[in-house]
């Protein structure tokens, strides 16, 4: 946290923005996953790259939204308004570096990993892992945010 909040949390259209957004990642999460991961006849290394692709999209749409994070964010200001919230406010933030990092992992072994239907099964199950870490991490930011600011304008 930067203490540089330029966004105005207390804005029920800044948390819609930010609740968007994490709809938009678990989407485009869902997608990859239906990405012919699991689907027979499927062109494995026409589905490789697509998946490949996908991946790569995620990452730049996962680092632009944690960017957003980081520079002004609802925890922010959750932490502004409960300070006993500050320390697992730092720890969700800690967690991007952690995730990003394990989504680079996901990408070069995707980038070197030859197109196989074992190797796609194996990216689906890396995929699920990273998902679920994801998810967690959106979940925790979230309930912090409501017991900071509230709930989408009425504050707790």
């Amino acid at each position: 946290m930067n203490g540089n909040s330029y966004l105005n949390c207390s804005d029920d259209g800044f948390r819609h923005h930010l609740q968007e957004e994490h709809r938009q990642l678990n989407e485009e999460l869902d997608e990859l996953n239906a990405c012919c991961l699991g689907q027979r006849n499927c062109d494995v290394q026409a589905d490789w790259n697509k998946l490949r692709d996908r991946v790569h999209r995620l990452k730049d749409n996962i680092v632009h939204h944690f960017r957003e994070e980081e520079e002004g964010s609802c925890l922010d200001e959750a932490v502004a308004r409960r300070p006993t919230l500050a320390a697992e406010a730092r720890e969700i933030e800690q967690e991007h570096p952690e995730l990003l990092a394990e989504l680079d992992g996901l990408i070069s072994w995707l980038d070197q990993e030859p197109a196989m239907e074992a190797t796609l099964q194996n990216a689906k199950q890396r995929l699920n892992s990273f998902a679920d870490n994801l998810r967690r991490h959106e979940w925790r930011e979230d309930a912090l945010i409501r017991r900071g600011v509230g709930a989408f304008g009425v504050d707790d």
